[in-house]
């Protein structure tokens, strides 16, 4: 399993969470502050869902509180043993 599969992300995951609470957090006319391509990136996601984009509202969700699970995917325990039986 890769760290980015993890429960709560490898550390990039973790980075690009941190970055959008702390962009959710900001001003929105606070665009004085020198940004990193990261920033950057966050600010357009951001803006975009304030304009009604689907899309970006539920990267953010997915990000924030990740994502969700298919009922039958959290029900499912894997494979399921059959029992065959001849008939002659």
């Amino acid at each position: 399993m890769a760290d980015d599969d993890a429960p709560g992300g490898g550390p990039a995951a973790q980075l690009m969470r941190q970055t959008l609470l702390r962009e959710l957090a900001r001003a929105p006319a606070d665009d004085s502050a020198p940004a990193t391509r990261l920033e950057q990136i966050t600010r357009k996601l951001l803006a975009k869902a304030g304009e009604g984009e689907l899309a970006a509202i539920k990267e953010i969700y997915d990000r924030v509180d990740g994502k969700t699970v298919s009922a039958t995917a959290a029900l499912d325990d894997g494979p399921k043993p059959r029992l065959l039986k001849w008939m002659d």
